[in-house]
């Protein structure tokens, strides 16, 4: 297939989801967009999770526990140490972390990964299937989390994966920061796994890097179709087609949205925009403004560097539609040392269903590396 052929299927696919529309309702209420910027503040952008673990450890519900073909299979609750710190920045669906082990049931195992859900993924299957199934034929072990606003966690009134409001996203990363936290040091405590991994697709990549700048010690880490920042893909990508723009428009041209906005501390996204349309009147405002809550939340860069960069892989395909690299710091630029894979595979769709071969492989790379240096 051609690149432009491929580039034409992630549109297609994404046009064919003519009900998944994202961000329908808001920008976020004033209560989340404050809150969520606090704690970044407070927390992610010093990598604090650790601590904040540590303040009150959650209490882990193993609701079963049974070997099947040599597989420790292991299902497990716990409130998410997000939802003990803020409760109220969370949806009530999204407070109880859901999560499902494949362990191999052999003493001398180490290694284990968390693997990430993609956009759409409300179950454990893709990622069983296409990650925990082949890691367990090399000693490796999986831990799979069920999203925030996903599968059991899904809020009653969104549908399907459809976030109603932008700030559900970067609460999202939040959360699934402080439980990847806690489940590392359950994994490594209850289970001897001392050789440990953060991996994802698509937005499990994101979430990946996200949660990992928050890890104090060297962890592999293989973002798989992502990047950087968020910003273009939300305004250039094809995820964009599926923006309520007009409704988001109408709520940043509302006095009381700007009020509110003027009134949380340090920062100026309003200040932003102003001069970028000083100097480009043709602008779009909603999407300019877009671009600067989403590098605010989502710039790899505002968050800490990761504890050993070296361990770190990204995988892309040459072309993608959904995660905009152009114009971007790469992951070089913000993380020195780590290391760009671009496979000779074109589109985001294509490469998430034809290459979990590869992201196994680098996955079980970087953490024979890590052995190595332990």
């Amino acid at each position: 297939m051609s690149s432009v052929t491929n580039s034409q299927i992630d549109l297609y696919f994404r046009k064919a989801l003519i009900f998944s529309k994202v961000f329908t309702q808001s920008w976020g209420s004033f209560q989340s967009i404050s809150l969520i910027k606090s704690f970044r503040d407070a927390i992610m952008s010093k990598g604090l999770c650790a601590d904040l673990v540590l303040q009150d450890i959650p209490k882990m519900i193993i609701e079963n526990h049974e070997i099947k073909d040599d597989v420790i299979e292991i299902d497990g609750i716990f409130k998410s140490p997000l939802a003990n710190y803020m409760p109220e920045i969370l949806p009530k669906e999204s407070h109880k972390c859901y999560w499902k082990g494949y362990f191999p049931n052999n003493k001398n195992a180490r290694k284990v990964v968390i693997h990430l859900a993609a956009t759409g993924d409300h179950s454990y299957f893709r990622r069983r299937v296409g990650f925990a199934k082949g890691l367990l034929k090399k000693n490796i072990g999986s831990i799979l989390i069920e999203n925030p606003f996903y599968g059991k966690r899904k809020p009653k009134n969104q549908f399907m994966s459809s976030l109603p409001n932008v700030t559900d996203l970067f609460i999202l990363g939040a959360a699934l920061m402080t439980e990847c936290n806690y489940l590392l040091t359950y994994a490594r405590t209850n289970f001897g796994f001392d050789i440990q991994g953060i991996s994802g697709v698509s937005l499990g990549g994101f979430t990946a890097s996200l949660a990992a700048s928050n890890i104090r010690y060297p962890i592999s880490l293989v973002p798989c179709l992502s990047w950087t920042c968020a910003s273009r893909s939300y305004t250039y990508g094809a995820t964009s087609e599926a923006i309520k723009w007009d409704v988001l428009r109408k709520e940043l041209d509302s006095t009381e949205f700007r009020r509110n906005i003027e009134s949380i501390p340090n920062q100026e996204w309003l200040g932003e925009l102003e001069e970028i349309l000083k100097q480009d009147p043709e602008a779009d405002r909603t999407k300019e403004f877009m671009k600067i809550f989403m590098r605010e939340f989502t710039y790899l860069g505002n968050y800490p560097t990761i504890a050993e960069p070296k361990l770190c892989k990204v995988i892309v395909p040459r072309s993608d539609s959904y995660v905009i690299r152009e114009k971007l710091p790469t992951f070089r630029d913000i993380w020195p040392g780590s290391e760009v894979i671009i496979l000779p595979t074109d589109g985001h769709v294509r490469t998430y269903f034809k290459c979990h071969d590869i992201f196994r492989k680098y996955i079980e790379e970087t953490l024979n590396d890590l052995e190595k240096n332990s």
